[in-house]
């Protein structure tokens, strides 16, 4: 087996780590607020519109992009320098008398020839690129958002932070995705992780400091620590427990087999969150609006991990229909995807259309459509990935993933009513286009098409818990210049059993 699959269970352990701890602080400082997409426990199912009215914000007196507090000064770009270097300082000493990693055996030589060559495309794992440094970009980011930066500022800082890291803290070439991801990537963690430990800290949570070591460190530093402001905070949270059995059925055109395999014992965990309201959120205020799902999930063959965020950078407008209630807005998403046979990420710009509307007969309908501009993508190269072409060296960190710029879209739409249950539908259209000079060793430019559906039901049977039963089919058609393409379809399906934590 390659490197890339060797080290799932120690990455696997890691991750339900994370999302066990931010479970446990998020639950904390949210328990006043109620349910939005999901059924509420008394009340059944209850839309985010059906909630409250939030008055309409005048439009705020900040230009686009503008932290509250307004212009920072030269101290404050001191200190949100100084927490970035500081950041890559205590990465860099982890990696080099703790793990004594030989990437961190750095010196004189070393620095002089990263800054005396051309940038590269690294060989990393897909969940070192396409995971590891987006969160890594979470802490820079979170440097420049803690001592007043905007957000458009505070993306300074990831770049600041990356270049800094690749130059000086590793003795391999640096590296261009590296770069993007950190800084794209990093800045979509970062925006959700600043704005939820505000909303933690606010709410004198004692373990706030995990969500955003940065903002944490920076407010024992300095003493000032920034406001929540006018936004509403969290208005929807969900965290769950869930075990059940999976079905897995991979084919493909290519030489292998058919492979078809059942998971009796099943056991994930996740979390889905909303922070502020789509409609009255401020319009030229990034992320005052934004969507979080975490799920982690496997067994002793079996893994999945999926990160998803999505936050309204402009809101462009909002409207009213007969039975609810429409918004448009400029946004920007990070969506990640491991799992056993395949690897998929996307960093996107683009737009946002959601709907909430309600009927008579007590069935209430939320739509969210979203259309992008893929920054930076990543997705298995097939053959590389499933062992087709070998490499020369087995056991080697290699890149077994292809990088690419394309399209991205996505819909889902959620059904429910109290007696009926909840129906979800999820359909996801990718195409992306390799960038020629990333090609991997031993792979091939070339273009993939990919679609991935999900149909699900889940009925409320107690207070706190729910059965259901989930269907996905993920259809990839992989077209390389050099190489065998590959059509590629695996499907699963699931009966599970999820109790609510909160």
């Amino acid at each position: 087996m390659y490197f890339y699959r060797k080290n799932v269970s120690s990455v696997l352990a890691v991750a339900l780590a994370v999302f066990i701890m931010m479970s446990t602080v998020l639950p904390a400082f949210s328990q006043s607020v109620p349910p939005v997409l999901l059924f509420d426990r008394d009340n059944g199912f209850v839309p985010e519109y059906a909630l409250p009215d939030v008055e309409e914000r005048e439009p705020s007196s900040v230009s686009d992009f503008e932290q509250d507090s307004g212009k920072p000064g030269i101290k404050d770009w001191l200190f949100a320098g100084a927490g970035v270097l500081a950041s890559n300082a205590a990465l860099f000493s982890f990696n080099h008398f703790v793990m004594q990693a030989e990437y961190a055996e750095v010196d004189g030589d070393t620095i002089y020839d990263n800054l005396s060559h051309q940038w590269v495309w690294d060989q990393d794992t897909f969940v070192v690129n396409q995971l590891g440094h987006p969160y890594q970009g979470s802490f820079y980011f979170c440097s420049g958002r803690a001592n007043g930066l905007s957000f458009m500022q505070s993306l300074l800082c990831t770049s600041f932070g990356s270049v800094t890291w690749e130059y000086f803290c590793e003795n391999e070439r640096q590296s261009v995705n590296d770069l993007i991801c950190t800084t794209f990537g990093g800045a979509a963690f970062g925006e959700v992780l600043h704005r939820l430990y505000l909303e933690a800290h606010e709410q004198k949570s004692p373990f706030a400091f995990i969500l955003s070591p940065m903002d944490a460190l920076t407010g024992v530093i300095t003493g000032k620590t920034q406001s929540r402001g006018q936004d509403d905070g969290i208005t929807s949270f969900q965290n769950y427990l869930m075990i059940g059995s999976v079905f897995e059925n991979e084919d493909t055109d290519s030489p292998e087999t058919e492979n078809s395999i059942v998971f009796p014992v099943n056991f994930s965990g996740g979390f889905n969150l909303e922070y502020g309201n789509a409609f009255t959120c401020r319009k030229n205020v990034p992320y005052s609006f934004f969507t979080m799902d975490v799920l982690v999930g496997g067994t002793k063959d079996y893994f999945a991990v999926s990160i998803r965020t999505e936050g309204i950078l402009y809101r462009l407008g909002t409207g009213y229909t007969d039975n609810g209630r429409y918004m448009l807005g400029c946004s920007m998403l990070f969506d990640a995807s491991w799992k056993k046979n395949t690897a998929f990420s996307v960093d996107g710009l683009g737009l946002l259309y959601r709907m909430n509307s309600e009927y008579d007969n007590g069935f209430s309908v939320i739509l969210n459509a979203n259309a992008s501009w893929v920054l930076f993508g990543g997705n298995d190269y097939y053959n590389l990935y499933s062992g087709n072409i070998k490499l020369p060296d087995d056991g080697v960190e290699r890149r077994l993933y292809d990088y690419g710029t394309g399209f991205y879209t996505r819909c889902e739409l959620t059904a429910g009513q109290k007696s009926f249950g909840t129906f979800g539908a999820k359909a996801m259209f990718c195409g992306l286009f390799s960038f020629e000079t990333a090609v991997p060793a031993y792979g091939s430019d070339g273009f993939a098409l990919i679609f991935n559906g999900d149909l699900s039901y889940d009925h409320i049977i107690t207070k706190n818990f729910s059965l259901g039963i989930d269907g996905n089919l993920y259809t990839k058609y992989g077209c390389y210049y050099e190489s065998e393409n590959v059509f590629q379809t695996v499907t699963a399906v699931s009966l599970y059993g999820k109790r609510l934590m909160k």
